[in-house]
């Protein structure tokens, strides 16, 4: 679906030897399908195999975004004119990776792989990975040298991990240690986050309940430090009960809110009621209702208060391909679908045969603003690339790529401003060998480049960066004397900030510094100290990472779930049931109020009440302001980019309160979404923002001089995320953060599964290279898919070593398969269908199909579904036919797949997984988790927050075969003895 076509070539024994995607331009019949011939390639990937066939040469090749040639993609200099990128893999004679070596472009050179890998290097990222006598990956070696190291019990689980390895003694930079440990059901019972001097921070699991069901593998509570001993306490817990069906029936949390939960017998959750509301927290809304249509979709969300009365509502519709086309969004009261503001979704469907798509090709906001997607080119066209966005007859912005989906050039007729990273006409070409000046040889920005058509620049910053992917240093390339430099730990965490003049090795300032600071951080990563300008500010943190002091400001406090309630100004906050914002007080005597919040179904904030003032906001599918309204009146209204979540492409705003949007502004940012300038429609920059690495935020005249405040009331600054000035924190979505503290004022939504055990932490202390646009996890590196993902691969490859030694032990510990051979057999066969799923996407380890939207550093605008719809699939149904053909699959286990949903993702994505249901009616899923790759194994009983949904539009489903397990059993015959042959 979308036009775009997938080609492989095979070798002699079935493996991938080449994949190409184009636009099938030469296609006439099926006699086309094994070759590119009048195909415009858009990406291509090349495999190398030893003798064990194992990989070990990846070459991709993506072509260039001024390219008009057809057929098999070339060198920068010759054939079909493409970006060539190299990576090479050793194994030892176990065939296991031992070596991974990402060269990037190698400088436009050809590379041939050598017998031994390369020394690590700027221009070689080298990862290594080395095992235990068991086989289990034990050690991993990151491109900067850095060792974490993996330890495991006698079932393959791990029971500890140690980043930056040095002597196996925890210290605040080096040895960050976790421990895990398992109870008798091999459920995770316990996780200990390793502090300096012996101490810890631990987390509990019980599973066991005697009612209404008996069963030892549900989870009964999950228990939290104690912030004095940070040992697991029952006193401060969340606990569960559960319906006969095992179904999550009330939850209960630490501040004593007690939620009650009903659901239709699809099992699809159709209300979350706060039954008892804990102490000090606001009860405006209590109970949250979805209704669902006959497609399965969530298609009514209502916030009610504790009478019953709707707070707000929101309604969806869709067409038949269960694509949003509508949305009311009513801020007060229920949705009229007749008077009540909409944001209206346009799609162009073609059946197949003319060309088989349904794109977006316009969205319509509340005011009747109408912006079109256009697809102009005949290439654009053919594979749905969206070439540009117009409001009107003006062009918003426009688009070219590298490759399939590397945006190289961002274009603004009207300004006469574009983003390039192309070179300029009479440049040369860059280091990575090619016209991308912009990027390195590893598609890693370099230089972000805002220019006029006759090359003058209005902004532009250049990038260093070391081996693991972090930001060494930023150039101000009009400003010299505003330029930054970076260091950090063995943890990657940054440790000191300078501005100032950058000597010629980029490695130091020239004279002194006009702004720095420095970080001392303790063992998980809360601020020991921070220095700003060589004043020192020290605080402390409990075991539950709640700061306890910091010198010279007001002691901050928390309530029981952890919420900020104090911050250290003394302004004061108050949350909801759903640990939602939605008031803040002033510090003065009176704490007068200074803003109340309100929020839909969705978690989205759809009203700001300050005073006598009240705003609405109106928002997109992808949780993107798109109207913000005073007394009805429409004040702002802003367009978006497809590249990355918060990459604003412009605001119009009313300046005289007539009613008309009189002034439009368009946006510039640098490498990592900050806003740095606005430019109005005549191309002149009107004013500048500068940054410190975790957000706090000053404003500049045109020419960097010192403005108090913003002359046009922008909102939106740091890493495109909405300011609130009343806060003096950003709306990140599904938490609120605070560019002062450098942390969350609330705990991760998720928990744990966003990656950190300390769930308070922002981008884990990297923030001048990661992202987090929606407050539950990290990622790091610049959104293109080439960009240089050494610590995401690190995770991904410990992630699914953990994942796959966790279903090993679930299917050991299976009393419906006879015997050991036959799990043996039917791990192997798991294990088969995870590696075609965990098959690089773009070439890049870890970056798979079923890798959720921030995999690896992608946008993910529906590319990762349609590329598993049309590669992955197809290969997942062979091997699955195969498997059952050996009488594996269809008696030990069935596949599915699935997608599942809570309450942060309704009616968003969702995760998508794949479900193996085995013969005793076991369910075991395997998914994405939120590192990529397939990296999290669980059960039905194990994640009681998720659901699955049957008619999710993420689920992906498997060619369907008669049930040969039916019909085994009608015939008195075992489906399952002969695995033991």
């Amino acid at each position: 679906p979308g036009g775009l076509v997938t080609k492989d070539e095979f070798d002699g024994v079935g493996r991938t030897t080449k994949e190409s995607q184009t636009d099938g331009g030469g296609d006439s019949g099926y006699s086309d399908a094994d070759d590119v011939t009048g195909d415009a390639v858009l990406t291509q990937t090349e495999w190398q195999y030893d003798a064990d066939g194992n990989p070990v040469f990846v070459t991709t090749r993506d072509r260039f975004h001024d390219e008009t040639g057809t057929g098999t993609l070339g060198t920068p200099t010759s054939g079909v004119h493409a970006r060539v990128s190299y990576r090479v893999m050793y194994y030892d004679l176990a065939d296991r990776e031992t070596t991974d070596v990402d060269v990037g472009t190698n400088g436009g050179t050809a590379y041939t792989r050598p017998a031994t890998p390369d020394a690590r290097d700027d221009d070689h990222h080298r990862t290594d990975f080395g095992y235990n006598a068991a086989g289990l990956m034990s050690d991993v070696t990151d491109p900067k040298g850095l060792l974490n190291k993996t330890y495991y019990d006698l079932l393959g689980r791990t029971t500890k991990t140690i980043e930056n390895y040095v002597d196996g003694v925890v210290s605040d930079s080096d040895d960050k240690t976790t421990e895990l440990t398992y109870d008798s059901g091999g459920h995770q019972a316990t996780l200990r986050a390793d502090l300096t001097g012996g101490g810890y921070q631990e987390t509990k699991w019980v599973y066991g309940i005697t009612s209404p069901i008996v069963s030892n593998d549900v989870l009964k509570e999950m228990q939290y430090p104690d912030p004095s001993t940070g040992n697991a306490t029952s006193s401060e817990k969340d606990g569960y009960t559960y319906n006969q069906l095992g179904e999550v029936l009330t939850s209960s949390d630490r501040n004593g809110t007690v939620h009650t939960y009903s659901l239709d017998v699809l099992g699809r959750k159709t209300s979350d009621t706060v039954t008892t509301l804990g102490s000090g927290v606001d009860g405006t809304v209590r109970e949250i209702d979805w209704a669902y249509d006959g497609q399965g979709n969530a298609y009514l969300v209502t916030s009610k208060d504790v009478s019953g009365t709707v707070v707000n509502q929101v309604q969806d519709a869709f067409n038949g391909l269960g694509q949003l086309t509508q949305e009311w969004q009513a801020t007060s009261g229920t949705v009229n679908t007749s008077t009540t503001p909409s944001v209206q979704y346009g799609y162009s469907f073609l059946p197949s045969g003319t060309n088989n798509n349904s794109r977006l090709t316009s969205i319509t906001y509340p005011n009747g603003r109408r912006l079109d997607y256009e697809y102009t080119t005949t290439l654009a066209d053919a594979i749905s690339r969206l070439s540009d966005i117009k409001d009107g007859s003006t062009v918003l912005e426009g688009y070219q790529y590298l490759g399939l989906g590397t945006v190289v050039t961002r274009a603004h007729p009207q300004p006469g401003v574009n983003l390039t990273y192309a070179k300029l006409a009479g440049e040369s070409d860059g280091p990575a060998g090619d016209q991308y000046t912009g990027l390195d040889r590893f598609g890693q920005v370099v230089d972000d480049r805002w220019t006029t058509s006759s090359g003058t620049a209005e902004d532009r910053f250049g990038y260093g960066y070391d081996r693991d992917g972090n930001r060494v240093y930023k150039e101000n390339l009009l400003d010299s004397t505003r330029s930054e430099l970076y260091a950090y730990d063995g943890l990657n965490q940054l440790t000191s900030f300078q501005r100032g003049t950058l000597n010629g090795t980029k490695d130091g300032l020239t004279g002194s510094a006009s702004r720095s600071q420095s970080w001392d951080f303790d063992a998980l990563g809360n601020f020991d100290s921070q220095t700003t300008d060589g004043t020192a500010q020290t605080r402390t943190a409990n075991k539950q990472n709640e700061i306890t002091s910091i010198s010279g400001a007001t002691t901050p406090t928390y309530d029981a779930n952890g919420n900020l309630t104090t911050d250290e100004t003394g302004r004061t906050f108050k949350y909801d049931a759903w640990n939602r914002l939605v008031e803040v007080r002033d510090s003065d005597p009176g704490h007068t109020l200074l803003a109340t919040y309100r929020y839909d179904g969705l978690n989205h904030r759809v009203r700001e009440i300050r005073g006598s003032t009240t705003t609405d906001l109106y928002y997109s599918d992808q949780w993107q302001v798109l109207e913000e309204r005073v007394g009805g009146v429409v004040q702002s209204s802003y367009a978006w980019s497809p590249v990355y979540v918060d990459a604003m492409i412009a605001r119009d705003r009313d300046t005289d309160g007539n009613g008309s949007l009189d002034e439009r502004l368009y946006v510039v940012h640098d490498a990592n979404f900050n806003i740095t300038a606005l430019i109005d429609t005549s191309g002149n920059v009107v004013e500048r923002y500068a940054y410190d690495p975790f957000g706090a935020f000053t404003v500049l005249t045109p020419t960097w001089g010192a403005r108090a405040s913003s002359m046009y009331g922008w909102t939106y600054q740091h890493q495109g995320l909405r300011y609130d000035a009343d806060l003096r924190a950003f709306d990140d979505r599904n938490r609120i953060y605070d560019p002062e503290l450098g942390r969350f004022f609330q705990l991760d939504p998720i928990g744990l599964l966003g990656g950190d055990v300390n769930i308070y932490r922002f981008l884990e202390n990297r923030p001048s290279v990661g992202l987090d646009p929606s407050g539950l996890g990290p990622s790091f590196g610049h959104p293109n898919p080439k960009a240089s993902i050494a610590a995401h691969r690190k995770k991904v490859r410990e992630a699914e070593e953990e994942a796959d030694a966790a279903l090993k032990t679930k299917i050991n510990a299976m009393a419906s398969l006879p015997c050991q051979k036959a799990k043996d057999k039917v791990y192997a066969a798991l294990m088969e269908l995870v590696k075609i799923a965990r098959e690089p996407w773009y070439g890049i380890a870890g970056e798979t199909p079923l890798g959720g939207t921030w995999a690896g550093g992608m946008t993910g605008f529906c590319g990762d579904c349609q590329k598993w719809q049309e590669t992955y699939l197809a290969k997942m149904q062979g091997a699955i036919s195969r498997l059952r053909k050996e009488g594996i699959i269809g008696c030990a286990f069935e596949v599915d797949g699935v997608a599942w949903e809570n309450d942060l993702t309704f009616g968003l994505a969702g995760h998508a997984a794949i479900r193996i249901q085995f013969e005793d009616g076991t369910n075991i899923y395997l998914d994405d988790g939120n590192k990529g790759g397939l990296d999290h194994v669980f059960d039905d009983s194990e994640l009681p927050n998720w659901r699955y949904t049957p008619t999710h539009p993420n689920k992906v489903t498997f060619i369907q075969h008669p049930d040969i397990r039916a019909k085994c059993k009608a015939s008195g015959k075992s489906c399952l003895n002969h695995l033991c042959d």
